[in-house]
This record gives C-alpha cells, sequence and structure tokens, in this order.
C-alpha cells in the first residue's frame, strides 16, 4: 500500500475516522510528486503535519525504495512524534543501529542535530542510505539512483530559497 491515505484508512489504531482535509489534500499532492527532488509541505500550525510526515515515511518504507528518517527540531518534539506513531500504529525507533530501522521496517525519528553529527556519533552520513528524510515543517525527498539523472546530486535538501519554491504548496 503507498498512498498515505490509504495507509492511515488500513491503519488498525486510527485515533479518527479519517483525515482532515487539507491533510487529505497534501497527502495527496505529495503522493503526485512523490519522485520529484526538493519538494517542500508547508501547512499552518495545527494542520496535521505529524501525521502527514509519518504517513509520507510510512509510505516510503511501503514503497521499498529505501529507509526513512524523520526529523524534529529537538529531543521533545522528536519524542513527540514517537508518540503520534505509536497511536497510530506506526513502527519507529530513536536507534540507527536497530535492526527494524536497518531494514527498513520502522521510522527512524531523532533530531536534526543527529543529521549534522552523523559522521561524528554514527561513523557514517545519515543519508548515505536513506531515501526519505522528513522533519517537523518541511519534507525533503531523494531520488533513487535508478532514477536520478546522471548530473544529479546524491543528495538535496529542500529549502525555502528561490531555486526550489517551486516545488512548494500550500494549504490554508
Amino acid at each position: 500500500m503507498l498512498r498515505p491515505r490509504d495507509i492511515y484508512a488500513a491503519l488498525p489504531k486510527r485515533p479518527w475516522p479519517y483525515l482532515r482535509h487539507e491533510q487529505g489534500e497534501v497527502l495527496e499532492k505529495w503522493y503526485e510528486r512523490r519522485r520529484d527532488r526538493d519538494v517542500v509541505i508547508k501547512q499552518n500550525t495545527g494542520g496535521g503535519k505529524t501525521v502527514a510526515g509519518l504517513l509520507i515515511a510510512q509510505s516510503t518504507l511501503n514503497e521499498g525504495i529505501g529507509k526513512a528518517v524523520y526529523l524534529a527540531p529537538d529531543k521533545y518534539l522528536a519524542a513527540q512524534v514517537r508518540i503520534e506513531a505509536v497511536r497510530l500504529g506506526l513502527a519507529t525507533t530513536d536507534d540507527s543501529h536497530d535492526p527494524s530501522f536497518r531494514t527498513h521496517e520502522a521510522i527512524l525519528v531523532t533530531t536534526f542535530q543527529w543529521l549534522i553529527n552523523g559522521i561524528s556519533v554514527y561513523g557514517s552520513t545519515a543519508t548515505t542510505a536513506t531515501s526519505s528524510i522528513l522533519g517537523s515543517w518541511s519534507t525533503t525527498t531523494r531520488t533513487p539512483h535508478s532514477r536520478r539523472p546522471k548530473d544529479s546530486s546524491a543528495f538535496s535538501t529542500a529549502s525555502a530559497s528561490p531555486a526550489t519554491t517551486d516545488n512548494r504548496w500550500q494549504t490554508h
């Protein structure tokens, strides 16, 4: 199951009978563009970014293109994301050495600090074998090597710079 809305509908521990309209809209637009590089999803406070991000990460795992990492600004918010994942019945971990993360069965939920210091803490960069990195306010995806043009970099991050704003949409 790849569509995030379908993933939500199939969850045994759904906290709500259905997603909010803006969540569904964002998830459908992301799904249509999931192979695009530098996709930024922008939602208002309380718009359901955490659930949307977790469903996008699960979709990435289900598609089998690699690992998924959900990044939060600090440890407190990372813990909140893991709590939300438990409510949804989605598998997460906070340990990059966890076998469930390494075998693409769980979403790694950690902080931006972990990504920045990945070399010193984990011995390799966090992005080398990761196909989807999700932030608490933006989504960054990496196109697998087989689908990437030869001149593109191995990993690109989305930002609010003019170069990437063409891939943005906003819900109100």
